[in-house]
């Protein structure tokens, strides 16, 4: 049995040998040989324009496919109509035309070209798309540095506010103040820092130290009118109370009398 380093050898020197025409083959293979048709037929011949053809409506589809690709990003980022994708438009409608005009090798440069400003339109769009991006978040950052301490101070003063009851009093101004707050809270979370702080300076400007002031002093005014009030009552109701009693008195003393001189009169008449 062959081992297969010699099948392997066997079969790369059959040809060789064949080609130079010194294997040991028999006569009646020889003769075969001579009057088979060659082993590997000649190809047709290739038509150059069939062939330039068939590039070209190749080239085209990839340009068409990759120019509403680039053409849908750059419009879903806000970028439609840039520079890039306006001359991948052009260069895809002249190669279209030129395939028409059998200007295959044109045709295909152009949708080439159409291809490269698909790539600069992408490139483009995202690296326009990161810048305002970034843009975006440091203009947030900026703004949440100057929300933070206003929404900290509305917190503060609704917290007064709620403490203190004021919507008890003071319904109109409560009520102003937590739906700013409430709003503000909502943009907040939103990370809308700017509509933030409005609404926060919102509060801060119906819950003003004025106003607490004003809440404090109106309270301790009515607290006194209060006291004033109760005093007023309660020494009323004591004057009340002792005019009573020294009637009770009065009348004790008179009830008294009627009947002593009753029984004065009693015993003289026995």
């Amino acid at each position: 049995m062959m081992s297969k380093k010699s099948i392997a050898i066997f079969a790369v020197c059959i040809p060789l040998l064949l080609s130079l025409g010194s294997c040991a083959i028999s006569k009646p293979a020889r003769l075969a040989q001579s009057v088979l048709p060659p082993a590997t037929a000649s190809s047709p011949a290739v038509d150059p324009v069939l062939e330039a053809k068939r590039a070209n409506e190749a080239a085209i589809a990839a340009a068409e496919e990759a120019y509403a690709q680039s053409e849908a990003k750059a419009e879903d980022a806000g970028f439609g109509g840039n520079p890039q994708i306006a001359e991948a438009k052009r260069t895809l409608e002249l190669s279209k035309a030129q395939f028409l005009e059998q200007k295959y090798q044109d045709s295909t440069a152009n949708a080439y070209e159409t291809l490269n400003y698909t790539r600069m339109s992408d490139a483009w769009v995202d690296g326009d798309t990161a810048r305002l991006a970034k843009e975006a978040e440091e203009k947030a950052a900026a703004e949440k540095l100057l929300a933070d301490p206003v929404m900290a101070e509305a917190h503060e003063r609704m917290a007064w506010a709620d403490t203190n009851s004021i919507g008890k009093d003071y319904p109109k101004q409560y009520k102003e103040a937590s739906t700013s707050m409430a709003a503000a809270e909502l943009a907040y979370q939103n990370k809308r820092y700017a509509s933030a702080q409005a609404l926060a300076s919102g509060v801060s400007g119906t819950i003003t130290d004025t106003f607490k002031t004003t809440v404090i002093s109106d309270r301790k005014l009515a607290e006194a009118k209060a006291l004033s009030e109760k005093a007023a009552s309660d020494k009323a109701i004591a004057e009340a109370e002792r005019a009573k009693a020294e009637a009770l008195a009065d009348q004790a003393k008179k009830d008294a009398e009627a009947g002593r001189q009753a029984a004065e009169k009693s015993a003289q008449e026995r």
